[in-house]
């Protein structure tokens, strides 16, 4: 793995991409992770470690499939829908040597293809045609999320930079650094990706076609221009061939050496040997880069406050008040541990650029040097943000920190402080509702209207999980798949782990509760036919993937 260009500065300011990374973003479904990570590697030609990917706009296709959706904001009146030319569809016919209901019967399986994207209460979101995905049976169907914008008098879809890709982007990363090491799971990681979206090639062959008779391309130009790519990583190399590289936005994480990107790497490599339906691997991915990223992020919280995180798992559905609200208090203390490792961040910030013991001579100088400027408000306080690092913080923001610099300088530094750690809180907000989406979306949390979130275990994640960690051992017995989840992943469902974790002496309710929890899990993994009986005492785990064939 090649050395990166250290920059002098954070594209942005907010104490979540100092503890995260640059950066995971509040708007993101569970599924879309996923398709952002396999437009990365694919846009990196399947290889790791790549210092840029290249993207796809596919914009006439993807015109021609979702003729009829909505079509950016609605403003004042009627909503705006998506028109595809009558001149574009008979050309179409033409070059494809096809009839009219073909071509609709063409437009209406690629448009069933669409990945639904559900908001927490189950209701579709409302999308723009620009902004949907449809489901990757092939490579030829990846393609980057774009936004209309205006260019003078005209519309124009650029690419969407500033949402799509960024977490799938440092989940790339992640493997990235889990396989420097191991050049044998990065080839194998690799190769995987490239088989799995190498496949359908009929469908890949007709979309090819399709793209080509509107004059456009379906495959991933590797050849283009440095300047047409978007950056993973800056080298010295790199900043050698292109002079824009310098300025370049690129995604960073804090620690490029973590345990768990190792664990990402080596699951992934087990789930993708398995042989099933696309349909249902994409399912099963989802729910593991969902899980894989939520726990990456407890990670860094709990580390930075030297606090364990755990997720204890309410696997009999409720039924038992003390499991539940078991479930619910470790959620819920998850919460506080990103809380704390959050006012832990602001505090040392603080400490480091804004000391109490000079606070009121910094405010002063501030104070002077906005009064001898003559530029406009927000850019009177230059110095001021600057010295604070909050140089690329909002200008909204900004304005509420110049509004706490009143004229007794005392009292400047406490609201100032107040401020500070107001827009940390509001940061913190939004964290917190990625880690709901994940967590959500990944299959292990639960919540509804009125009722506290919980930790359970979806029939999905727990598939994923019985495939991980037999690999391709044949068997494993029930008692050794609960300890590897618990040391492994930190999740706590019977008495054993219950024990170990200090849960049960704290929590201090009848043991006979984490036996029931356990013998739960044992029937749901018996049902999704994963374990089988052989005595009382006597369950064996069975990967039953295998059996269809491995890879």
């Amino acid at each position: 793995m090649e050395t990166q260009v250290a920059d002098k500065q954070f594209y942005s300011n907010k104490l979540s991409e100092q503890i995260w990374g640059h950066r995971f973003t509040d708007g993101q479904r569970g599924v879309e992770y996923v398709l952002e990570f396999l437009n990365v590697i694919a846009g990196a030609n399947y290889k790791l470690d790549a210092t840029h990917y290249s993207r796809k706009k596919m914009e006439l296709f993807r015109q021609f499939v979702f003729e009829g959706e909505k079509h950016g904001a609605v403003k004042k009146g009627e909503p705006s829908y998506l028109e595809f030319s009558l001149e574009e569809k008979e050309k179409l016919i033409k070059e494809l040597g096809i009839q009219k209901n073909d071509l609709e019967d063409l437009q209406l399986f690629f448009k069933n293809l669409r990945v639904e994207l559900l908001r927490a209460e189950g209701k579709a979101m409302d999308r723009s045609w620009y902004a949907q995905m449809l489901f990757p049976l092939n490579e030829a169907l990846l393609f980057f999320e774009l936004r209309s914008r205006k260019k003078g008098d005209n519309e124009v879809n650029a690419f969407e930079r500033n949402f799509f890709a960024r977490g799938g982007e440092l989940y790339y990363l992640m493997l990235t650094y889990g396989t420097a090491h191991d050049s044998k799971l990065r080839t194998s990681i690799e190769t995987q990706f490239k088989r799995l979206m190498s496949g359908n090639q009929n469908i890949g062959r007709i979309v090819n076609s399709i793209c080509k008779s509107l004059n456009e391309e379906a495959q991933f130009d590797y050849n283009q221009p440095l300047s047409k790519s978007v950056l993973l990583q800056k080298t010295q190399e790199l900043l050698e061939q292109y002079e824009g590289a310098a300025k370049s936005e690129y995604p960073t994480l804090p620690d490029t050496n973590k345990d768990i990107y190792r664990v990402m790497a080596e699951d992934l490599n087990a789930l993708m040997k398995i042989n099933v339906d696309i349909y249902e691997f994409m399912g099963m991915l989802t729910s593991l880069v969902n899980f894989h990223i939520y726990s990456y992020m407890m990670t860094q919280a709990s580390e930075y406050i030297g606090e364990q995180y755990k997720l204890f798992i309410d696997c009999m559905d409720g039924a038992n008040p003390h499991i539940k609200r078991l479930a619910q208090h470790a959620f819920k203390d998850n919460e506080r541990i990103v809380k704390e490792c959050f006012d832990r961040h602001t505090d040392k910030h603080l400490e480091t650029l804004l000391p109490a013991s000079d606070a009121e001579t910094k405010i002063m100088k501030w104070k002077e040097a906005a009064n001898n400027s003559q530029a406009m408000l927000v850019d009177n306080y230059k110095q001021f943000f600057k010295d604070l690092k909050y140089s690329k913080l909002q200008d909204a923001s900004k304005l509420e920190l110049i509004s706490t610099l009143v004229e007794d300088n005392k009292q400047a530094y406490k609201l100032l402080v107040q401020k500070i750690k107001e827009i940390s809180r509001k940061d913190m907000s939004k964290q917190s509702t990625i880690l709901n989406i994940l967590s959500r979306d990944g299959g292990f949390m639960i919540s509804s209207r009125g009722v506290q979130a919980r930790y359970t275990l979806s029939d999905n994640l727990l598939s994923v999980f019985v495939c991980v960690l037999l690999d391709e051992a044949p068997q494993m017995s029930f008692q050794e798949f609960k300890r590897k989840l618990y040391e492994r992943y930190h999740i706590v469902i019977a008495e054993d782990e219950a024990t170990q974790s200090g849960i049960y002496a704290a929590e201090r309710i009848n043991l006979r509760c984490f036996i029931d929890n356990g013998t739960q899990l044992r029937s749901k993994l018996a049902k999704n036919g994963l374990l089988e009986e052989y005595s009382d005492a006597t369950a064996l785990i069975k990967n039953p993937y295998f059996k269809q064939g491995a890879v």
